[in-house]
């Protein structure tokens, strides 16, 4: 996966795949406006970021969003992806867990935590 490129493809799909942005909204809804705009931007930093595999910058702005946020499954799965990209398979487990437990039929979380079970 690592030099494929397979991560850029992935967020790709992610863009495709996203989770409605009313049901991301109302997950930031009991956020104050400004933190839900500061979580939403570092989230999309972090993105960019990974599509220019800079992906321990991204994991920084993804971290910073899970505290202001941490009820986004999409900001979990893009740290998973992330996290799978250096090479830290367990940990990147761990945030795909979760992304699930948030929203529980988000098909393309239980896509990529069987990339990293494969690797593990």
């Amino acid at each position: 996966w690592g030099s494929s490129g397979d991560e850029n493809h992935e967020f790709d799909d992610e863009t495709q795949s996203r989770i409605s942005e009313e049901e991301e909204l109302d997950r930031v809804h009991d956020l104050g406006s400004q933190d839900a705009t500061q979580a939403i931007f570092l989230y999309e930093e972090g993105l960019v970021l990974c599509q220019k595999r800079k992906f321990k910058e991204a994991l920084k702005l993804l971290n910073e969003s899970i505290e202001l946020n941490p009820n986004s499954a999409q900001v979990f799965r893009a740290k998973g992806v992330a996290l799978r990209a250096l090479k830290r398979f367990d940990e990147s487990l761990e945030a795909y867990n979760e992304c699930i437990k948030i929203q529980p039929h988000f098909s393309l979380a239980y896509y990529s935590k069987g990339v990293v079970l494969i690797k593990l």
